[in-house]
């Protein structure tokens, strides 16, 4: 019984090394195989980007561009939301659309997959369709649910 714990206990601990390695996160996103949604803001006065990259295992990052050389592994979602998120990119038509309008400060979600990178971008502009504002709206839940659950 003791044997089985001490087992545990060396798995649990190098699982958390695993996720405070420097570059360990940053090697995962650049050879993940799958689809990721990396989406965030930035711009103003500083011009700060905070990137999130969501891969399709559910792993979340997030990376800010003056603070974080690399992405830093945030939580992982359910199999069930993450399926239904990638799903919803195309079902609201977003891969039809075309956006690029940043201003001082910007939104932006980028698709990539094996093939090809799709990335949109917005400020200040009037014409976002809905459907884009609305799964941008849901992708920032996810963040910001994630941080009250942090603090």
């Amino acid at each position: 019984m003791k044997v089985i714990s001490l087992i545990r206990s060396v798995v649990f601990f190098l699982l958390i090394m695993s996720f405070n390695q420097p570059g360990l996160s940053q090697k995962k996103i650049a050879n993940y195989p799958k689809d990721i949604i990396y989406f965030g803001q930035g711009g103003g006065f500083a011009g700060i980007e905070t990137t999130y990259a969501l891969l399709e295992s559910g792993d979340l990052y997030k990376k800010q561009s003056l603070n974080d050389a690399e992405y830093t592994f945030i939580k992982r979602l359910p199999t069930g939301e993450t399926k239904q998120i990638f799903s919803n990119y195309a079902f609201l038509g977003i891969p039809a659309m075309q956006l690029n309008q940043p201003a001082n400060t910007y939104q932006f979600i980028e698709y990539a997959d094996k093939a090809s990178r799709q990335k949109l971008v917005w400020g200040g502009a009037e014409d976002v369709p809905g459907n884009l504002k609305l799964y941008y709206s849901l992708l920032k839940h996810i963040v910001t649910t994630t941080d009250k659950k942090k603090i």
